[in-house]
């Protein structure tokens, strides 16, 4: 599968990715989501540098995503249970 260059923007730079061919609605549905995340971060907290605002947001992704894979497997225990 040949991947393509893509270009994105976030924080006012921008960076060439690789994509996946008919991925690129995806790709841009994700810069969309990681950006309301950096604007919510900028908004709540005080750091100044990208770089910070940058790690604070992908701990606060990565956080949000480790709490739904722990419901999803919470979920998916109970209903082993029922079948049992």
């Amino acid at each position: 599968m040949t991947q393509r260059m893509v270009k994105i923007s976030l924080l006012g730079k921008e960076y060439t990715v690789n994509c996946p061919p008919g991925q690129g609605a995806q790709l841009r549905h994700v810069v969309e989501e990681v950006e309301k995340r950096i604007e919510d971060t900028q908004k709540k907290t005080m750091l100044q540098t990208n770089e910070n605002i940058l790690i604070m947001t992908a701990l606060n992704m990565a956080s949000d995503l480790l709490e739904q894979k722990n419901q999803l497997d919470l979920l998916q225990t109970g209903k082993k249970r029922k079948v049992s």
